[in-house]
């Protein structure tokens, strides 16, 4: 059973490539990533806002960001819930294809107008080398993002180079729990590599992302890169300030 690991920084890369190594010598091994706040951090977050408002606003009717349509903090929540939620506050019946519809809205303007480049944590591009130089080790997302949101804030932060398959499980298509995206995520890459995973790791930054690792009995990493720090992680889990310090 994994449990929590506490390393010292000059320890932490020695530990984690290692660990990945020996598996990757004798198994095959998926590791999914969250997105925001684990391969990019929140400094570029105002867009995906607006996309949501502008998307919304679009299809039903003139509205303000979820969280003041909502009165709730929205940070954490797949994009489908977000657009589902907001749908129904606002009187209107949450039904596939109405959330199609905003969704494509909410995607086009994201993929138009987002031209920042986020920032990429520490430790994840050293990390993302060293795993796409092993032959047995697949990679992909399970993010809430929608799929064209995520894959922008990827090509704008010079990480999509390293997902060229473009494996994931996303906020879409009425996925809302990230369990099912983390699930997602993995049954699209025994589809398209045609192989069984023998090893699964999610690495995330909420606890909803730890927890959805769990859920699907894989190995849970979480690190504290995310907008909201002091967080509490389920267990069994491997915490990590980031992919290069350590705990």
């Amino acid at each position: 059973m994994t449990s929590k690991i506490e390393c010292m920084p000059k320890y932490f890369q020695w530990f984690i490539f290692f660990f990945l190594r020996l598996f990757a010598q004798m198994k095959n091994i998926f590791v999914s990533f969250d997105v925001d706040g684990t391969l990019t951090l929140f400094d570029t977050i105002q867009t995906h806002l607006d996309a949501f408002k502008y998307g919304i606003s679009a299809i039903l009717k003139p509205c303000g960001y979820p969280s003041e349509v909502l009165g709730v903090d929205i940070i954490g929540w797949m994009d489908c819930k977000i657009i589902s939620e907001v749908t129904q506050k606002l009187g209107f019946e949450p039904t596939p294809e109405l959330i199609n519809q905003i969704e494509h809205e909410v995607e086009t303007y994201y993929t138009t107008h987002f031209q920042e480049v986020p920032t990429v944590p520490p430790g994840i591009k050293k990390l993302l080398e060293t795993l796409s130089g092993m032959p047995n080790v697949k990679i992909g997302l399970a993010s809430g993002n929608l799929p064209q949101i995520a894959w922008k804030k990827l090509e704008n932060s010079s990480l999509l180079s390293y997902f060229s398959d473009r494996i994931g499980g996303f906020g879409t298509d009425g996925c809302v729990e990230r369990k099912q995206a983390v699930l997602n995520a993995r049954l699209m890459a025994e589809k398209r590599y045609n192989i069984h995973f023998d090893k699964i790791i999610h690495i995330g930054d909420m606890p909803s992302d730890v927890q959805a690792a769990i859920d699907n009995n894989i190995i849970a990493i979480g690190v504290r890169t995310g907008i909201k720090k002091d967080l509490e992680y389920p267990q069994p889990s491997i915490i990590f300030n980031n992919l290069d310090e350590g705990y």
